[in-house]
Order: C-alpha cells, then sequence, then structure tokens
C-alpha cells in the first residue's frame, strides 16, 4: 500500500539589508493544499498558516526563540508562481527563517514513479520532524 508524506523543510538565515520584493498572495482569505495528485487525502494549509490533516487535527509550525506561530502576517507563495510547493518567509530580530511545504511518497516507497501517479487508498502518512533533525515519523490520521 503507497503512503503520501507531508513534508517541510526549514532554513534560517541573518537576514540581510536588502530591499526585496514583498510576497503577494491574490486572496485575503487564501487556503491552500499540499498533497500528492489524485490522493484521498492531503493537508490545508490554512489562512493562518497552520497545517489542517486529513482528521481536522491543527499542526502550527513555530520560529524563533519565542517559538512564535506562523500567522497571516507570513504570506503564502508557490514555489515558480505555480508549482504545489508552499513557501513561507518569517523573521524574528535579525533571523530570516524560511519554510517550505510539500508532498512526496513515504521513504519507504520503492517505486516513487508509480507512487507519484497512482491514488492512495490508506490514510497512513509520514511527516517530516524537523526538531528531530530532519528524521521522518509516521503519523494516522
Amino acid at each position: 500500500m503507497l503512503a503520501g508524506v507531508a513534508a517541510m523543510w526549514f532554513s534560517c538565515s541573518v537576514a540581510q539589508a536588502v530591499q526585496m520584493e514583498e510576497p503577494f498572495d491574490y486572496f485575503r482569505n487564501s487556503w491552500n493544499v499540499i498533497g500528492l495528485k489524485d490522493y484521498q487525502h492531503g493537508t490545508r494549509v490554512t489562512p493562518d498558516n497552520a497545517l489542517q490533516l486529513a482528521d481536522g487535527a491543527l499542526a502550527r509550525i513555530r520560529f524563533g526563540k519565542q517559538l512564535i506561530p506562523l500567522s497571516r502576517k507570513q504570506t503564502k507563495t508557490l514555489y515558480e508562481g505555480w508549482m504545489p510547493i508552499i513557501l513561507l518567509r518569517a523573521q524574528e530580530g535579525a533571523v530570516r527563517y524560511d519554510f517550505t511545504l510539500w508532498a512526496t511518497p513515504l521513504p519507504s516507497v520503492k517505486d516513487w514513479i508509480k507512487a507519484l501517479r497512482l491514488a492512495h487508498r490508506g490514510r497512513e502518512f509520514s511527516q517530516l520532524d524537523s526538531g528531530q533533525g530532519y528524521q521522518y515519523r509516521r503519523v494516522t490520521c
């Protein structure tokens, strides 16, 4: 049985004094989805950038020393402007945090091409846990 994985890449860097273009999102109440094509379940990204899992449970991404949750202050954009890979940027003091959210098959799936093309029938997903050195952990939704 094939399973999907919601993955998150996290990086931080010291902010440079460079004028950057502000990210733009057309919608004020912006919802988005990360998931695999034709899979039964995915993860919704709420307007305040929480992750709503298939069973309705919410997961909050936090950043910085004060563990500030992402909010509407961080604008969602899509990689290359259209790919279902969500980019978020947050800043605390001189440190900038970049978040990338996407879906991929579980590492245990041997035929990744087949996994990306077939519909997922189960409800078991894996979640990337950045607090554990980017280790995968299995989550049942």
